[in-house]
């Protein structure tokens, strides 16, 4: 079993080992790098420290490990901040919001009932042609 999930890359983009973590309610000690602070939000679902700074690191995982109570918490919020922001569902939501704003500014809209252009992509529902200008 695993109490923190521990990263300490120089170089990263945005690690799916993190996702998976933290989808599991495991607290993050990451160093900020990339776009880790993107999921990883300090002091709420881990930690996040300066690169190369292996007391700060070691300090972090220790704090965790020691604290099961907070452990449990930060956990508990990864798995949350998982669940909203990085699940197929929110990612899905997503896309739809996009490409409602896309098409929403290649089809003019203002003859269209409100009704019609409320939810996600009911906007393709509108029976009007796309504008020439582009």
């Amino acid at each position: 079993a695993m109490d923190v999930f521990a990263l300490t890359s120089h170089v990263e983009a945005n690690p799916l080992s993190i996702l998976e973590a933290m989808s599991v309610g495991l607290p993050v000690v990451a160093t900020n790098v990339g776009s880790i602070h993107e999921a990883v939000v300090e002091n709420q679902t881990g930690f996040l420290v300066t690169p190369g700074d292996a007391y700060q690191f070691a300090d972090r995982v220790g704090r965790l490990l020691n604290d099961p109570l907070r452990r449990r918490e930060m956990g508990a919020a990864a798995r949350e901040s998982v669940a909203n922001r990085w699940s197929i569902e929110a990612m899905v939501s997503g896309y739809e919001r996009l490409i409602e704003s896309v098409y929403t500014k290649k089809v003019d809209l203002s003859d269209c009932p409100p009704s019609v252009v409320r939810g996600p992509l009911s906007v393709v529902r509108c029976p009007l042609p796309l504008t020439t200008d582009h």
